[in-house]
């Protein structure tokens, strides 16, 4: 799906977005985990699904930024986080 940039619907929704990403607390808060969520809850794809789908994703959201959410989402490129996430899921 691809935007038109010069569509006033695209800078309304992109300003938005930029608004959104400021009222989160604390420095460095782009690169975080919770802000990757953050950006998802948002998307026009995660809006279009059901109210129940949304629940559904959200039960596994929810703790999952809970754990992680103030880590560098970077740190899911390194292999040992797999090792991590998979201690937290079985506990």
């Amino acid at each position: 799906m691809g935007f038109d940039t010069k569509d006033p619907a695209y800078v309304f929704a992109y300003n938005d977005a930029v608004r959104g990403l400021a009222r989160l607390p604390g420095p460095s808060v782009r690169s975080r985990t919770k802000t990757v969520l953050y950006r998802f809850r948002n998307s026009a794809e995660f809006r279009t699904l059901q109210p129940r789908t949304q629940a559904d994703y959200e039960k596994y959201l929810a703790p999952f930024e809970k754990e992680f959410g103030e880590d560098p989402i970077r740190m899911f490129e390194e292999k040992g986080s797999l090792a991590e996430i998979s201690d937290w899921k079985n506990r």
